[in-house]
């Protein structure tokens, strides 16, 4: 057997079923980003065959374009860019403010869920967190407000005789984030922001 590091609670199919189905991200099925937003999709192959990451870019005059983004092995796991900024860069045209993304199949028939990206204003208060979500893919959340850095010192002093020192001091660092309004389904997502072991902010444009 293979054993997928990610897991679903009370989970109603079998494990291959929703893995062929689904991406590994609980974010919303229809995504506001920013431009230059760091964003990847990750997908595991659980069928017998190849597959392949595709996005769907759609154009002002009408129709729209197709194009490969990457393949997937069976029984591998493939997390791929789906940063506006990457896909406006690999595909070409006049195109509209959002693209679809999928994984088909070798005849070209959609297996997952279509994960939609819709391009929105960047705004100045605007912060990039990056965290692993409960289904082991890596999602992006985007807070917008205020971020305060507020130390907290504590001081412990030791008697020797008659005389007061200073033993040590110990200094935490708690950051304030203001995140904005979320919708609900966006709460929903952002629990795996809440308990995430590890995560990540972009300052700069450095990932730290």
């Amino acid at each position: 057997f293979r054993a997928v590091r990610c897991g679903v609670s009370n989970l109603h199919v079998s494990a291959s079923a929703f893995l062929t189905g689904n991406f590994l991200t609980w974010q919303p099925q229809v995504l506001e980003v920013r431009y230059s937003q760091p964003q990847w999709l990750t997908y595991y192959n659980a069928s017998g065959a190849e597959v392949y990451f595709t996005v769907r870019v759609y154009l002002k005059g009408g129709g729209h374009t197709k194009k490969a983004l990457a393949s997937v092995a069976a029984g591998k796991r493939v997390t791929v860019n789906t940063q506006f900024a990457h896909i406006w860069g690999v595909t070409a045209g006049e195109r509209l403010g959002y693209y679809d993304v999928a994984v088909e199949d070798a005849h070209g028939n959609t297996i997952t869920y279509v994960q939609r990206y819709i391009l929105t204003d960047n705004l100045p208060e605007d912060k990039f967190f990056l965290f692993e979500n409960t289904l082991g893919g890596v999602d992006c959340a985007v807070f917008t407000g205020a971020n305060i850095m507020t130390p907290s010192s504590s001081y412990v002093n030791v008697q020797y005789e008659e005389a007061l020192a200073s033993g040590y001091n110990d200094i935490e660092r708690i950051y304030t984030q203001n995140t904005g309004y979320k919708s609900a389904r966006e709460l929903l997502w952002l629990k795996d922001f809440w308990g995430a072991k590890v995560r990540y902010v972009v300052e700069d444009g450095a990932i730290v």
